[in-house]
This record gives structure tokens, C-alpha cells and sequence, in this order.
């Protein structure tokens, strides 16, 4: 996808698990890496959905996770809850971690009232056609 950006000069955001994969794999100017967890995104930990830790773990389990990633993500200071599940201990964890802004899902506009902690986002998956795109500039 880095060549459809760089072709057309368009910018995007991925919220990356910064344990899974090498940042070099993503390098370009026309692509921010944002945080996904460095190692939360994990099924089963906490009850409820799909259960990512980062709503139940131990503070110090949580903080010493995002302190890796914003490290290996040069510092971002974006966040993307893990499943885009979220309860006020994560979104606590993400504040004292250092992070300004938190995405969840919803698939919503953003207003001025929204939450920087909680901001609803459209995710860009690979079925996503251009239409789809279109249609949310252009509304």
C-alpha cells in the first residue's frame, strides 16, 4: 500500500502492534506509524469482547507495553485501543502513558464535543474500495 501512497501523495496512519512487525517494513513520508499496543492485542485476557488486556492487566504490565511502543514508534502520540474495546482504566493507561489521542471504532463522524481519548475513526481494510473513500471526503 506505501506505493499507492506515494503515487497518488496521499497521507495515512497505521496503528501498528509494534512487537509484530519492524518498522522499516513501513517507512515512507507519506505513512505515520501510530500505536496499536506493543504486545496487548491478545484475545481472552480480560472478560467482555474480545478481551485485550489493556482494560484489566496490572498498571505496571500496561505502562511498561506502551512505553515500548510509543519507543519504538518514535515517540507517537497516537493510540488505537486494541479491538476498539476500551473501559476508563485503559483510557486512564493511555493518558499516563503519554499518548494525546485515542481511536476507537464507531465508523462516525468526529465533532468538537468528541473525546480525544475516544475518537471514532473509519478503518481502511483491504476490501475497502474507492467509493467508500469518496464518500467520506466528499460528506
Amino acid at each position: 500500500f506505501i506505493p499507492f501512497l506515494e503515487q497518488y501523495d496521499l497521507k495515512a496512519t497505521l496503528f501498528l502492534v509494534s512487537s509484530w512487525y519492524p518498522t522499516s517494513m513501513f517507512q515512507s513520508s507519506n505513512l505515520e506509524l501510530a500505536s496499536h499496543t506493543h504486545n496487548l492485542h491478545t484475545v481472552g485476557v480480560c472478560e467482555g469482547g474480545q478481551g485485550s488486556g489493556i482494560r484489566c492487566l496490572p498498571e505496571e504490565e500496561i505502562q511498561a507495553d506502551l512505553k515500548a511502543s510509543r519507543e519504538t514508534l518514535n515517540n507517537t502520540k497516537a493510540f488505537c485501543y486494541p479491538f476498539y474495546e476500551y473501559n476508563d482504566y485503559a483510557k486512564e493507561q493511555v493518558k499516563k502513558a503519554g499518548f494525546e489521542l485515542g481511536f476507537i471504532g464507531g465508523s462516525t463522524k468526529v465533532t468538537r464535543n468528541t473525546d480525544k481519548y475516544l475518537i471514532p475513526r473509519y478503518p481502511i481494510q483491504a476490501t475497502t474500495n474507492v467509493n467508500f473513500i469518496k464518500n467520506l471526503i466528499e460528506n
